[in-house]
């Protein structure tokens, strides 16, 4: 089962990093930009930076 096939499918990806991407960009669409410090925090734990 590959990355598409999860995305596609609500399925949590294996990658960690993958996942926060994931989860943060579907935050990001849904909150119109306006997401929470929290879920930015979360976000850049992951290994991602500013």
């Amino acid at each position: 089962m590959g990355f598409i096939h999860a995305i596609r499918n609500g399925i949590p990806l294996s990658d960690r990093k993958l996942q926060a991407l994931r989860q943060f960009t579907q935050r990001m669409i849904q909150a119109r930009g306006w997401v929470e410090d929290s879920e930015i925090e979360a976000f850049l734990t992951a290994g991602y930076s500013s």
